[in-house]
C-alpha cells in the first residue's frame, strides 16, 4: 500500500513538473511568433499571384495571403498541390506514374532588408515506370530581395534533391536565380 501510495505521489509531482515546463515553452513560443509577426509584417505589395519572367523559363507560381501564408502554388515540376497534401500523377501513354508527398510552404519577409524567402519541403516523392521506380526527397528555398516599387522579387533558388538508395548519401544541390513578377492581384 505504502509503494502505491509513493508511487502515486511521485507521478502528480513528475506530471506537475512537466505539465508546467510544456505551458511555460508553449507561452515563449507564442510570444516569440508573435514578435516575428509584428515586426516582420507581410506587405501589401506582396499580395497575389506570382510567377518567374520570362513565364516559359519555369514554372514556380506562388499566391501569397494578406497574413503571408502561401495559399497555392505550382511546383516547378508542374504540378498544383497545397502544402500538406499528396498528389497521384499519371504521366505519359507508358504507364509512368509519380507520387508527390508535400510538406509545409512557408514564406517570411525581413521588411528591414526587403528580403523574402519561400521554403517548400517535399517530403517524398515516388516515380514508378514500366523498368523501375526513384524515391526520394526535394527541398528548395528561394530567397532574395524585392525591388524598392515591389514589382519584382529576384530570388536565388536552391535545391536539396536526395534520391533515396542511390550511390552517394549528399543530396544534390542546384543553384540559380530566377525573377518574379506579379501576375494577378488579390480579389476583394
Amino acid at each position: 500500500m505504502k509503494k502505491i501510495f509513493i508511487i502515486a505521489i511521485l507521478s502528480c509531482v513528475i506530471l506537475l513538473f512537466f505539465g508546467c515546463q510544456q505551458q511555460q515553452n508553449d507561452k515563449t513560443k507564442n510570444e516569440k511568433m508573435q514578435n516575428r509577426l509584428d515586426s516582420n509584417e507581410f506587405p501589401d505589395y506582396l499580395v497575389g499571384t506570382w510567377q518567374p519572367i520570362p513565364e516559359n523559363k519555369n514554372r514556380w507560381i506562388f499566391t501569397f495571403e494578406p497574413d503571408g501564408t502561401i495559399s497555392k502554388f505550382r511546383h516547378f515540376i508542374g504540378m498544383e498541390i497545397a502544402a500538406g497534401e499528396s498528389s497521384i500523377v499519371e504521366t505519359g501513354p507508358t504507364g509512368a506514374k509519380a507520387v508527390y508527398n508535400m510538406g509545409p510552404c512557408t514564406a517570411e519577409y525581413n521588411k528591414q532588408i526587403r528580403e523574402l524567402t519561400v521554403t517548400v519541403i517535399m517530403e517524398g516523392y515516388m516515380y514508378e515506370f514500366p523498368n523501375g521506380s526513384m524515391e526520394g526527397n526535394m527541398n528548395d528555398y528561394l530567397i532574395g530581395n524585392v525591388s524598392k516599387d515591389g514589382s519584382t522579387w529576384e530570388a536565388n533558388w536552391v535545391n536539396h534533391t536526395q534520391i533515396y538508395g542511390s550511390e552517394t548519401t549528399e543530396p544534390k544541390e542546384m543553384l540559380k536565380t530566377l525573377t518574379f513578377k506579379k501576375i494577378e492581384e488579390p480579389t476583394p
